[in-house]
């Protein structure tokens, strides 16, 4: 769907007795400094070269595979881990861990694309998949909860998952939450999607798009019943949902739109 975006030009008047400099005493208040995602714990120069070792390998091998259409699925491990080494999005020493571990699925599924199968395409449970987005090009990550008796040629509903705020859940930190956690919700006979929203933006602008491709890449993969798409979501997430709701109507069933 398109819209038309109109600039609001407010025009302001001083009036003559406006025109008054007034010193004040009061001390200048220092800006507050604000980053997203905050800045992270330092490596020891052996972790980070364990990570940087095994991220170079991965990314070395990746490079010689040529428009396949599964190839986000491996790339979404090795940009949360590239990400978090660039940008100091280790938190915690766990992190550690969690970023070798990140990278060893990367490696997995690399080793079963290149010998043509892709098993986590049929898998069910907690199913990490990617899409290559039409904004930027960047590979996006979300998450699937896939019931265990899905049957893939019948259509299923789709429940839509707008996670909440989280200043540190970055790439890397979603990829561990929706590989260990099933999450709020997880209804019969349905599939469940966790789009990432790119981080914390509020589920607007690319945030908003992300939801909509993630949809789309999703319907495009499993037996999505269009008319059965379900919005939802929590704190932030339960914004996103009145805000996507409100645009896109037309594409929720009705009255599943459900904020918390």
């Amino acid at each position: 769907m398109n819209s038309t975006i109109k600039p609001l030009l407010t025009s302001l008047a001083f009036g003559p007795l406006l025109c008054v400099a007034v010193a004040s005493t009061a001390p200048a208040q220092p800006a507050i400094a604000r980053r997203v995602p905050p800045s992270g714990v330092s490596l020891s120069v052996e972790q980070e070269r364990a990570i940087q070792e095994k991220l170079s390998e991965i990314e070395k091998r990746l490079a010689m595979v040529v428009d396949h259409p599964l190839l986000p699925d491996v790339e979404l491990f090795s940009k949360a881990v590239s990400y978090a080494l660039r940008h100091g999005e280790f938190y915690q020493q766990g992190d550690v861990t969690r970023a070798l571990t990140t990278l060893q699925v990367a490696t997995e599924r690399l080793d079963l694309l290149l010998s043509g199968r892709s098993p986590w395409t049929t898998a069910t449970g907690l199913i990490m998949r990617g899409y290559r987005s039409r904004i930027d090009d960047s590979v996006q990550p979300y998450g699937l909860v896939i019931p265990a008796d899905l049957k893939f040629e019948e259509p299923v509903p789709l429940y839509v998952w707008l996670h909440g705020r989280g200043d540190k859940i970055t790439d890397l930190h979603f990829i561990h939450r929706r590989r260990t956690q099933t999450g709020v919700i997880s209804p019969p006979g349905a599939i469940v999607l966790h789009p990432f929203g790119r981080q914390c933006i509020g589920f607007k602008s690319a945030g908003e798009v992300d939801v909509l491709e993630a949809i789309e890449h999703v319907a495009g993969q499993y037996p999505v019943d269009r008319d059965r798409i379900v919005l939802m979501g929590f704190s932030m997430g339960g914004a996103g949902a009145w805000h996507l709701g409100a645009h896109y109507a037309d594409d929720c069933a009705p009255g599943n739109v459900h904020a918390r």
